[in-house]
């Protein structure tokens, strides 16, 4: 009797030798299923199956190239994945089950196949589907609680990347402060370099970089590898309760941080503590080359709970950013959670509130924060490699106070002399 709903299936072996193989196939013989090709590896496989000539892939545990680029791509082709083990669950297993993999014993293949084909598209039977970060407890067996914040703007250098390091930077003053007061708070906060077009955050905050953290999570997530204890490893502490993952070394490496990377890193971060994307400026998602290079930064704005937009408040500035506004709204599950209207000054001619008004005919209701020019402030932090709440008080360190507040849900009250009074 078939188990496929519409008539015998076509499915695809890649055994490597295994000595399950000969009694796998005479199973699959007498349900009916038709056995496509018995390929010798998974390159051999995914040949077959991009094809569209197979519904589901019969793999061995250990197989070489398994990983979650191809699974993406037997998902893609409509290719349910069965994957067989002989022998007692150890690593290779527990990677199969990250993967989100159906998992077998060699008599089982028969019954996980029937639900793997008759599952409805996208979905998956229970036990393969990994856990939702909101049910992972992070390493100290905590329920997780961080907020993830994507700091995103159009084109122009607006300020994006100095805004995010303020915004993180801050943040992890405020849980110093919350530890030093003997309050519970997590550990440091993390600050993410995911612009695809190339990351700069390491040299604005001096930090050598040996290896790009961004790359290496990008390999351990395709290797179903990124765990809490990985992930530290990736990092650099900037300041006592700051790290930074750094970005792409090189422009071109952008096709290295594949569709899923980011999602998963702001998943699996966010179980621990709180998480600022320093994201790229382009939303488009139609390329003509078919490799999506902004899904990086889509990524980040679909996993992220808050939106921090920049702008810079030149007459070009504020063109692009009620255009981003637009843009936002048509690729974001979300409103902004804040425009940032960046380098404001009196020489410009108008007043907070007329650009608030502007901005309020593309975004109605977003709370709008304005950031002075501070360039002599700038300059010093940057040539010596410092965030901005290193350098004592000053205005910038107020509008990153008061920037916090707003998209972390102002976990620590501040005095109210302290708070930066440029926000609408």
């Amino acid at each position: 009797m078939s188990i496929g709903p519409d008539g015998p299936p076509c499915v695809l072996v890649a055994a490597a030798r295994a000595a399950w193989e000969a009694a796998v196939l005479r199973d699959l013989a007498a349900a009916s299923v038709t056995v496509l090709r018995r390929c010798v590896d998974l390159d051999d496989l995914l040949a077959l199956a991009l094809q569209g000539q197979a519904d589901g892939a019969i793999l061995a545990v250990g197989l070489a190239g398994v990983d979650a680029d191809a699974v993406r791509r037997l998902d893609d082709a409509g290719v349910g994945v069965v994957v067989v083990s002989a022998g007692e669950p150890g690593p290779e297993e527990e990677r199969v089950r990250r993967l989100g993999l159906a998992l077998a014993a060699p008599d089982e293949v028969v019954g996980r196949l029937r639900e793997v084909l008759a599952a409805e598209a996208g979905s998956a039977t229970e036990d393969a589907i990994p856990l939702p970060a909101s049910e992972i407890p992070n390493h100290r067996g905590e329920a997780p609680g961080g907020t993830a914040v994507a700091v995103w703007g159009p084109t122009g250098a607006p300020g994006r990347s100095t805004i995010a390091t303020a915004l993180a930077a801050e943040r992890a003053a405020e849980r110093a402060a919350e530890r030093a007061a003997g309050q519970k708070a997590g550990s440091s906060v993390v600050l993410c370099d995911v612009d695809p077009y190339g990351g700069t955050l390491a040299q604005q905050l001096g930090v050598v970089e040996d290896v790009s953290g961004l790359l290496a999570v990008a390999r351990l997530a395709n290797e179903a590898a990124l765990d809490h204890a990985s992930l530290a490893g990736c990092l650099r502490a900037v300041t006592p309760g700051l790290d930074i993952l750094t970005g792409l070394p090189r422009v071109e490496r952008w096709r290295e941080v594949r569709a899923g990377v980011v999602a998963d890193l702001v998943e699996l971060a966010r179980t621990e503590t709180d998480v600022v994307l320093d994201c790229g400026f382009a939303v488009e998602t139609g390329e003509r080359s078919g490799v999506p290079r902004n899904v990086a930064t889509l990524e980040a704005l679909e996993a992220a709970d808050a939106v921090v937009v920049v702008g810079s408040a030149e007459p070009a500035g504020l063109t692009r950013l009620v255009r981003a506004l637009v843009a936002l709204a048509e690729v974001s599950p979300q409103p902004p959670a804040t425009v940032v209207v960046n380098r404001m000054r009196d020489s410009l001619g108008w007043r907070q509130g007329d650009v608030t008004a502007m901005i309020d005919g593309f975004a109605p209701g977003v709370p709008v924060h304005f950031w002075p020019e501070e360039r002599l402030l700038l300059d010093r932090a940057m040539v010596a490699g410092r965030a901005l709440t290193e350098l004592g008080e000053h205005p910038l360190r107020r509008c990153a106070r008061a920037l916090a507040e707003t998209v972390f849900g102002g976990a620590r009250q501040v005095p109210k002399s302290s708070q930066s009074p440029a926000v609408v």
